[in-house]
């Protein structure tokens, strides 16, 4: 209607065109431009979801790896505590009052990284894999590991993602494995991609829909990449395969 009555007053060519250029000023620019920011406020919104959504699974991914495992070791202690008259009741005390120190420590770090916004620190997946060794070692684990130089020359993002992988991977080993058999460790990357394994005995039906092996198979196809767990003879195998393009120096 507004086009058809810029018209009614025009008698030239020229005068049809000016009234088409002063048309679009007056109308369709200020569509065109408000159509735009709206459409650049749902993109944003849209971001801002994606980041809540990330930090959301990343926070409880952290949680269920960290405080959840410190909780585990807590029952386990106090359990047998309270059925082995062998084990020193002090001892156990201070172990439970040091662990419980560590969790509400690391339930305050979260907390302010939330009220901050921000991400945690990433990992590190050979220094993740060199903790996890010595963790085992030191609750009595026979260790067998096998790490290839490669996994120091990955890059940062896979590093810190197969870093959550394997931090998880060796608190399932703490928690449901059995020191009485031997525990297998293997890492490999080279240009045909990055390979893990981590291999325990266990006397426990371990679920593979759990919460713990959900997050590390998401982890893992996030890299384009596959996680598997295996329960077999008495033996639980997580197997992490990432194809080559995520190494970093490999062609893609």
């Amino acid at each position: 209607m507004s086009l058809w009555l810029s018209f009614r007053n025009t008698t030239t060519m020229r005068e049809d065109l000016q009234a088409i250029v002063v048309w679009l000023g007056v109308y369709a620019l200020p569509w065109v431009v408000g159509l735009a920011l709206r459409n650049t406020q749902f993109v944003e919104r849209r971001r801002i979801a994606a980041r809540a959504e990330a930090q959301r699974r990343e926070i409880a991914a952290e949680l269920h790896d960290n405080v959840t495992h410190e909780l585990a070791l807590i029952t386990m202690t106090a359990e047998a505590t309270r059925i082995d008259p062998t084990i020193d009741k002090d001892d156990a005390l201070v172990d439970i009052a040091a662990m419980s120190r560590r969790s509400s420590a690391y339930v305050r770090h979260m907390v302010s990284l939330m009220r901050a916004g921000i991400a945690s620190p990433p990992l590190s997946f050979s220094t993740e894999i060199r903790n996890g060794l010595a963790r085992l070692a030191d609750a009595g684990f026979s260790v067998e590991p096998e790490i290839g130089d490669g996994v120091d020359s990955i890059s940062p993002a896979m590093s810190s993602a197969l870093g959550h992988i394997a931090h998880e991977a060796f608190n399932n080993i703490l928690r449901h494995g059995s020191p009485d058999g031997l525990c297998r460790v293997t890492a490999r990357a080279d240009s045909s991609g990055l390979r893990a394994t981590f291999t325990n005995a266990t006397t426990t039906a371990y679920h593979g829909d759990d919460l713990g092996i959900t997050g590390m198979r998401d982890l893992a196809e996030g890299l384009g990449g596959t996680l598997d767990t295996r329960l077999s003879d008495g033996r639980w195998t997580v197997r992490v395969s990432i194809p080559d393009a995520m190494v970093e120096g490999s062609a893609s």
